[in-house]
């Protein structure tokens, strides 16, 4: 038998990376629960979305994780996961459903309930809203995962015991904004520790500054300073100021024999 047509009031959009869709209540109890109830194929286009599986089996985080969710219709807002779950009595004797999760990890509190009503008004099932409390109870944090869990009455068939349902996970809009608050004021708080802080370069550069000279220089100083003479050449001897005259020579000196001047004094003609 072929799938049925989908009813002209579903939300389907595209994006890049997945098709988006959005259900509503009796288009989930008249195109997904009833046809799973009858044995009948599933829409081929959104059956990938719906899963098989015990939603009291344990928490809901663990329960969709690995599990493909219908994406969500618009940004900031959760994704739906979807599964087909027994929902059994508390006991024979007990009609009353139980909704203690994973042998007490947590319990789906149920909230309110309603009827599932088609576009004339008829009742095609019925929806109950239930809110994931952990044991214990996490305080001071909204709480993370809800439920909207769609049945069908005995009427229609169903037998006393466990019944089938078509149950509908997401997380708490009211989380999701806490979430992404608390995210956002913890990037401001975070500040990377670098090392110190430098200030900005300056965008004028500044001249580098000349150094000045000792107060207590002297002027001869100073000129040497801004004119350094070169050095005289190493191969050339010092200048001479002023040339002295050579040493004279000693007067000779002659030893005369005391007899040779004894005669000469004694020469009449030599006085």
């Amino acid at each position: 038998m072929a799938s049925p047509p989908l009813p002209g009031s579903s939300s389907f959009y595209s994006s890049e990376d997945e098709p988006a869709f959005f259900l509503n209540p009796c288009e989930l109890v008249s195109f997904y629960l009833r046809p799973r109830i009858s044995g009948q194929p599933l829409p081929d286009a959104t059956s990938q979305f719906f899963h098989e599986a015990d939603v009291y089996a344990t928490d809901p985080a663990s329960l969709v994780s690995g599990r493909l969710p219908g994406p969500a219709r618009a940004q900031g807002e959760s994704k739906n996961w979807y599964f087909f779950s027994l929902v059994k009595p508390k006991s024979a004797q007990n009609s009353r459903k139980s909704r203690i999760v994973g042998g007490g990890k947590g319990t789906w509190k149920q909230e309110r309930g309603n009827d599932v009503v088609d576009g004339e008004g008829h009742a095609v099932g019925r929806f109950e809203k239930f809110t994931y409390t952990p044991n214990p109870k996490e305080d001071k944090k909204p709480p993370e995962w809800l439920m909207m869990e769609f049945s069908v009455g005995q009427e229609d068939g169903g037998q006393p015991g466990p019944v089938l349902c078509l149950c509908k996970i997401y997380q708490s809009p009211r989380f999701l904004k806490s979430a992404s608050k608390n995210s956002a004021s913890a990037r401001k708080r975070k500040t990377p520790d670098d090392g110190p802080r430098l200030s900005p370069p300056s965008l004028h550069a500044s001249a580098p500054k000349k150094s000045k000279a000792p107060m207590d220089e002297s002027p001869a100083a100073r000129r040497q300073l801004l004119f350094p003479s070169l050095p005289p050449p190493s191969n050339l001897p010092s200048p001479v100021l002023f040339a002295s005259p050579p040493p004279s020579a000693p007067n000779p000196v002659v030893e005369l024999e005391d007899d040779f001047l004894a005669n000469i004094l004694a020469d009449p003609e030599m006085n």
